[in-house]
């Protein structure tokens, strides 16, 4: 009841502790509830209570919603400017081109094998948008030394995965292959 009274308010379910303690604390249990019960084990989510839930819009995971909410955006970025070379700082969205920097530092521990948030489908989802993988600087140097002018060089997710290893290679194949 109470939730449905938030939601009718702020139009939507995030509860956060500024919000109301109570209230932030029981949604965040019907979260674990539902990863218990989704995971098989003893849940005292039941049926009826997921299904009121889930109408009235409660996100179950609120990584994945926010992972949306940020590719939502960069398909925002990506119309009006024809790439997805989000700056670090971008003024008009602080938060899409930190999650672009975060996307590239998932996707390099994924190629390492190292743990990673970024899965095979968020990468498919990304190359789709011929997402650049690997921004690096490079500098153009006269005969003295001097830096001329610092540019941008950018690779793509296969040019990247050429200069790897073989064994990041295999990943990448495994991420492309659709297995």
């Amino acid at each position: 009841e109470q939730l449905v009274q938030f939601h009718s308010r702020h139009r939507h379910c995030l509860v956060e502790p500024k919000d109301s303690k109570a209230l932030s604390h029981w949604v965040k249990r019907q979260r674990y509830q539902y990863k218990q019960k989704v995971e098989g084990r003893h849940s005292t989510l039941t049926d009826e209570r997921q299904d009121k839930l889930t109408r009235l819009g409660f996100v179950w995971d609120t990584h994945e919603d926010a992972w949306e909410n940020r590719l939502a955006d960069l398909l925002v970025f990506h119309q009006e400017t024809g790439h997805t070379n989000v700056p670090t700082v971008y003024q008009p969205n602080p938060s899409l081109g930190i999650w672009v920097k975060g996307q590239r530092r998932q996707y390099r521990l994924f190629l390492q094998g190292k743990k990673s948030t970024i899965t095979p489908e968020r990468i498919e989802r990304l190359n789709a948008l011929r997402f650049q993988w690997m921004i690096r600087p490079s500098r153009s140097m006269n005969n003295s030394g001097t830096v001329l002018s610092k540019q941008v060089q950018r690779i793509t997710a296969e040019e990247f995965v050429a200069s790897a290893t073989q064994q990041n290679r295999f990943l990448f194949h495994l991420c492309n292959s659709g297995a």
